[in-house]
This record gives structure tokens, sequence and C-alpha cells, in this order.
């Protein structure tokens, strides 16, 4: 994987944002790129001045916010010292979250450029969560707004800059075929979930969290596009306080339910995906066998086959990695991966 900040989610009093960021590479540890992430804005169909992103009709996740009459009268009119410093400090965060999103959009989502790291380095000065790795608020249906650090990138276009161009195998650790076919990546999700123990379990997994990645993908074939959905399965289990360890254990590749629900264009699939496993396996030199056989035997991986229109791969023996949570609100959120790059 790739080491992100991650961010974003939403609690004004009328925005609710989502983010999820998180990019898997092959390698012997597993990193998360610098991810900023937010969550859908409660406020129906209206734009946001933090976000800059049209809302949707509904939100996912329910504002956490709520008030309710001072019992004390003079407290309403007389502020105390302590609610006016968090009154600053609210001003200062929701100042500095619209500066990075400016810069992000200025640099098309990268979170590698100078001023977009000395923006994060600045509210991660000011987060507001106390132990962010183990806090309710990491929960929700999250949105990566920052730009993807598979390696490898197509060179875009001109006037085309933010948009992400990989091939298929260079975002799926070269396990999903034809490795050359080229995707657009759209958008990422990352829905976080609390993962119940079994019965009797109890200690350090009464914190575990569901860690999927979701990546919507437009498949560029010469018959016509095609989108797709790779989920990668992953669990996060607070290791301290601002730190958590990160695990991906398998990963999957589907047709997206527009192109299931359209006989063409799952013609247009099975003839794109149709043997390519069987293709690649026959076009592999005895020493690529031998090196896949070894990387294979290490991680415990199942790869792929082409057995139906979804293709699955499991890694029995996962590395595993860690994200520290440098910035949490309910708007936002930000991590760092064990890379040590944003």
């Amino acid at each position: 994987m790739s080491h992100h900040p991650a961010a974003h989610r939403g609690n004004d009093a009328e925005h609710e944002l989502d983010k999820a960021p998180l990019s898997l590479r092959v390698g012997n540890k597993i990193a998360t790129e610098a991810f900023i992430l937010t969550r859908p804005c409660a406020a129906a169909g209206k734009r946001c001045a933090p976000c800059r992103m049209t809302a949707p009709t509904k939100s996912r996740r329910p504002s956490q916010v709520s008030t309710k009459e001072p019992q004390n009268p003079s407290a309403a009119t007389e502020p105390a010292e302590g609610n006016e410093k968090l009154a600053t400090d609210a001003d200062r965060i929701a100042d500095t979250k619209e500066s990075l999103w400016e810069a992000l959009n200025k640099y098309h989502g990268s979170t590698k450029n100078a001023e977009v790291i000395a923006i994060i380095e600045e509210l991660s000065a000011l987060n507001p969560t106390p132990q962010p790795a183990r806090s309710p608020l990491m929960l929700g249906d999250w949105k990566d707004l920052s730009a993807p650090h598979f390696p490898n990138r197509i060179a875009p276009d001109e006037g085309e800059e933010g948009v992400y161009k990989y091939t298929l195998g260079r975002i799926s650790f070269n396990l999903f075929e034809p490795k050359k076919l080229v995707c657009t990546l759209d958008s990422v999700r990352n829905p976080i979930e609390r993962i119940p123990n079994e019965e009797g379990e109890k200690g350090q997994d009464d914190e575990k969290m569901s860690y999927p990645l979701v990546i919507s993908l437009i498949v560029h074939t010469a018959e016509g596009d095609l989108r797709a959905i790779m989920r990668n399965e992953g669990v996060v289990t607070p290791a301290t306080d601002d730190r958590a360890s990160v695990v991906f254990s398998s990963g999957a590749l589907s047709p997206a339910p527009e192109v299931v629900a359209d006989a063409e264009k799952m013609t247009l699939w099975r003839k794109t995906f149709e043997n390519a496993y069987a293709r690649a396996d026959a076009e592999r030199s005895y020493l690529a066998r031998a090196g896949r056989y070894i990387f294979f035997s290490l991680l415990g991986l199942v790869a792929p086959t082409d057995a139906k229109d979804s293709f699955r791969f499991e890694m029995k023996r996962a590395p595993r990695g860690y994200l520290d949570v440098l910035f949490l609100d309910e708007h936002m959120r930000i991590t760092k991966g064990n890379s040590g790059s944003y």
C-alpha cells in the first residue's frame, strides 16, 4: 500500500462530508499515503463553503451535534473564558480546513506539495479529538479527497491533470488481469464499522473496525468504457491513542451495478476479461512462475480465476501496516501511513 494522510467527516450545523483513502502497493510492508477524507454534507442539495462539494440529497450519517438551553441564563450572555478559547480554536480549524481544500483543489489532490504539507501539519497541531485512533468519530462512510499514490501513473492529457489513470495491474498488486488494461480512478470510499467480538472474546479486539477501500473505476476498452468496483477488505485496530494497525486480507473486482443491469455491457465485460487469467498463466516464463510461487507462498495468496464475472484474491498471511491519525473531527480525517509520506 502507500501512505496517505486521510481526512474528513462531517458535523457543523448543516454539514457532513465523507472521504476515505488508502492505496495498495506490492512490497514487504503495507503503507497508507497521507489521506484527506470527508463525509457527505447533511445540507440536502446545497454547496458548503468548507468542502466546495455538492451535498447529497440525504446524508448517510446524521449530524452528531446537539444543543440545549443553558440552565444558567448568565452563561448564555457571558461566555466563560474556556468557551471563548474553544470558539477561537473552532474558527482556526474551520479556516485551516478551508485552506487545505483550496490547496488540494489547486494541486489536483496531491498531498506531496509543500503548501499542502504545511497546512496538514498546521491542522494536526489543532486536532480537537483526544485519542483519535480510539474515537467513535473514526466510524462512518468516508470519501477520499487526496490524489491516488499508486506508482506509474499514466501521464494525463493537457487540461486533465486531475484525472488519474493507471493500468489494472498497478492498482491491484498485479493480481487482477488483464494487467495492461487502462483504468481511471473515479472515487475511493472508506466505510468504517465496528466489528463486534465473537462470544467470549475480549481485549484489544474490542476496538477492532472494518476498513474496506471501495474504489470506483472506469475500465477503458476498445469498444467502450465500463464501470467497475474494486474492493479491498481490511481491518484496523488501535495500537496506541493516535496510531492504528492495518491489515488487508482480500480484494475483489466486480462490474458496477449499472453494468450488471445492462446485457450489452455485460457482454463487453465478459469479452474484456474472458480467460484473462488462463492467458496470463500460459504467457509466464519459468522464472516468473517461480517468483510468483514464492511470493504467493509467503503471503498465503489465493489468486483470482476465470470462474466468474467477478474476480477475488485472498491473503491468508497479509503483511501488517499502520496509520497515524493526525486530525479527526466530525467532518475530516487526516492519516499518515508507515512509509512516512504525505
